[in-house]
């Protein structure tokens, strides 16, 4: 009797300790940023020399929209879960058109009807101001 009291008291003690570790590990998993909504990164032909324009798209489901976000990269370096608020255009508009119009100086073309959730006009890399212009057309 006093065996099965024992061993009762360890089971219930291994199945509290792994929820906690499983949730603990839940919550630690959501907090550095690794989404569970659909993703797709992927690197806009940009040809420059010193950096690379990568595009991600998030979709959460039916009750929220698509969001593309567009960072400017140091050449050959991937996006990474820290890189998540250093988006210089967050949008709505599946149809950005992205052009250099100078070495350092970046045209960014939405939909006039387009939401924008944020949007960073200068942003530096290695020492090099990079400005984005954001403008707004009918039709593109």
């Amino acid at each position: 009797m006093q065996i099965r009291y024992y061993l009762r008291t360890i089971l219930d003690g291994i199945v509290i300790f792994l929820t906690i570790v499983f949730l603990m590990g839940y919550a630690i998993y959501q907090f550095i940023g690794v989404s569970m909504c659909g993703t797709e990164i992927r690197k806009i032909n940009s040809n420059h020399a010193e950096v690379d324009i990568i595009s991600h798209l998030g979709s959460c489901g039916a009750t929220t929209g698509f969001n593309y976000k567009i960072y400017l990269l140091k050449k050959g370096r991937n996006l990474q879960i820290w890189d998540e608020n250093k988006a210089f255009i967050d949008t709505n508009d599946s149809a950005l058109d992205i052009r250099w119009m100078a070495d350092n100086k970046l045209i960014v073309n939405i939909k006039k009807d387009s939401k924008v959730y944020k949007y960073q006009r200068d942003i530096y890399i290695n020492n090099i101001k990079y400005t984005i212009i954001l403008n707004d057309k009918e039709g593109i």
